[in-house]
């Protein structure tokens, strides 16, 4: 997305911005950030050194949060709870998924099991998800995302950037985008990712077809297809685990 009203130079002043795709680099120096290639650098990011295949029979399901229902803050800068949460359609859509029929039914059969992970802005609300034997409500704060994305064999999510980390092991990706002309207009402007042209994985828009394309991607194994393959193999610039060294290095250097 296109975040340079937060992190615009006259603002920020970063002295080192690392990326980690060809794309990504471009649309920094060439957007409205105001940084050159001398601060923005195609590194790789370091939390991806620690991305390695340990697949189990589980299904991630981790989408982002919304600025329009999220819970107004204290005194205390703490987020209640909020009644009105459970009337949104983010709770209708995913609360609807996690409960659907065709896809506990392909699951319990093949063996898989679900993990629902809220985003931690929105985690006042988890008590209004309900878990069931296949499907658990996992609590933000107690997890270790490189591990789930690890151990997970298919990810479901909307416009997160957990994607990308999930992508970057080579595994499948689905995308639930039934909000996308609101999420773009109230939550975060568009960027130079555009899903259905560089996106790892099929976009999907009603609960009935995001559903039918879990069932799908069960049934095949949680493959991931050439198509996407190569699209991922085209988007990023390393996948060689030395992330970390190189930005190790280009710190070295600046503070010579």
């Amino acid at each position: 997305n296109d975040l340079s009203d937060w992190l615009y130079k006259y603002k920020k002043n970063i002295k080192l911005f690392v990326t980690a795709a060809h794309d990504e680099h471009k649309s920094i120096v060439n957007g409205d950030y105001a940084y050159t290639d001398q601060e923005v650098k195609c590194l790789g990011f370091p939390r991806h050194d620690r991305l390695i295949n340990e697949n189990k029979k589980q299904i991630l399901i981790m989408p982002t949060w919304r600025k329009n229902i999220t819970p107004p803050l204290d005194a205390n800068l703490k987020r209640k709870y909020s009644e009105k949460f459970v009337e949104t359609k983010y709770f209708e859509m995913y609360n609807g998924l996690l409960n659907h029929k065709d896809v506990l039914n392909k699951a319990k059969e093949l063996g898989y099991n679900i993990k629902f992970v809220i985003h931690p802005i929105l985690k006042e609300q988890i008590s209004d998800f309900k878990g069931n034997e296949i499907v658990e409500i996992v609590h933000p704060d107690h997890v270790a995302y490189f591990k789930l994305f690890n151990e997970s064999s298919l990810l479901i999510t909307d416009y997160s950037s957990v994607a990308f980390d999930f992508a970057y092991l080579r595994k499948p990706v689905i995308y639930f985008q039934f909000d996308k002309e609101e999420f773009h207009g109230k939550h975060l402007s568009k960027g130079y990712f555009d899903y259905e042209k560089h996106g790892f994985g099929p976009v999907k828009s009603t609960l009935e077809d995001v559903a039918a394309e879990i069932v799908k991607t069960l049934d095949n194994g949680c493959k991931l297809s050439d198509f996407y393959r190569e699209r991922i193999d085209q988007f990023f610039v390393y996948s060689d685990q030395k992330n970390s060294e190189r930005v190790y290095n280009e710190i070295k250097k600046m503070t010579h």
